[in-house]
């Protein structure tokens, strides 16, 4: 009898062991343990175990006569990209392919992240190549992660074509592919293709989010360029969007910035009356801009009724 006390993941080693030594063990075990391992190793061990704990189950399916399906390898090669060995990914990739197995789409798009995360874009697009050579038609999220991918290595113009590449085989593009493209024309200084972007999205009818409101308000407040700002601050108001702590802490930033105080402590009490709470980052810009204020006396009083009401 497994003993109920043992932590989890002791727990979940005992059954592998036991579907290892026993017969008749079939792949809808393994998958149950693989489920187990994410939903408990994922999120109480590092990333460095989460690899050795698939491996487990991986060499636990061959010692029982089980052949791991593409669900498994998927498993085992996102475990690989996680903790940075996209190239030992992509070998197994290959080796899954040789024992019989065919990689599905979300095999591919798992690798093809793993290396736009490590900045391997070009191997990215070789991965895609191959995967179209073999009938897998590129989705949205393959989309979306190449476009990323190219903006991280500031090659917007490059993401836009394929933004519309994209467009041209019938594809979508949401709101994450789009706010990538925004994102990467902002941090390349293009403001103007950033702003086309953003109407392009809208006449598209991909609603704004939060989330690539905060893009271009952040960029902006960075910039120094406070007009535009307000004016995004509103529209983004009358679209229904709920600013965030985010929204508030970009906001108050460019404004201290600029040396108004009073509009950035006006955004700190609104911030408190709509019950965010602010981050260490919400703090350290609070905390520095009262640093570049003539008056700190006043300000950190005014800083200390804004802090005991959180």
């Amino acid at each position: 009898m497994i003993e109920t006390r043992k932590p989890h993941l002791e727990i979940l080693d005992s059954i592998l062991k036991c579907c290892r030594e026993l017969n008749g063990s079939n792949i809808v075990v393994f998958e149950i343990l693989i489920n187990a391992y994410k939903k408990k190793g994922f999120s109480t061990r590092l990333l460095g175990n989460r690899l050795e704990l698939f491996w487990k189950v991986y060499n636990g399916m061959l010692e029982a006569k089980v052949d791991p399906n593409v669900y498994t390898y998927t498993n085992l090669i996102n475990a690989h990209c996680k903790v940075g060995n996209v190239k030992d990914g992509k070998g197994l990739l290959f080796d899954m392919e040789e024992k019989g197995c065919s990689p599905s789409l979300v095999t591919y798009n798992v690798v093809i992240a793993g290396f736009c995360r490590a900045g391997a874009v070009d191997e990215a697009f070789e991965l895609k190549k191959s995967m179209v050579d073999k009938g897998l038609a590129p989705d949205n999220y393959t989309y979306a992660t190449l476009i990323d991918g190219l903006c991280k290595q500031k090659k917007s113009k490059e993401a836009k074509l394929l933004l519309e590449e994209m467009c041209s085989i019938g594809l979508k593009p949401d709101h994450i592919a789009y706010t990538a493209l925004i994102n990467g024309f902002l941090k390349q200084g293009d403001i103007t293709e950033a702003f086309q972007v953003k109407e392009e999205m809208l006449a598209n009818g991909i609603k704004l989010n939060v989330f690539t409101f905060n893009t271009l308000i952040q960029r902006l407040c960075k910039v120094g360029d406070m007009e535009k700002v307000k004016a995004l601050f509103s529209e983004m108001i009358e679209m229904g969007i709920k600013p965030d702590t985010q929204t508030y802490t970009c906001l108050m930033d460019g404004y201290y910035k600029e040396q108004n105080m009073v509009k950035a402590f006006e955004l700190l009490i609104e911030m408190k009356n709509k019950n965010l709470a602010p981050t260490v980052y919400t703090y350290g810009v609070v905390i520095n801009g009262l640093c570049r204020c003539g008056d700190l006396n006043g300000q950190i009083e005014c800083f200390k009724r804004w802090f005991s009401g959180f």
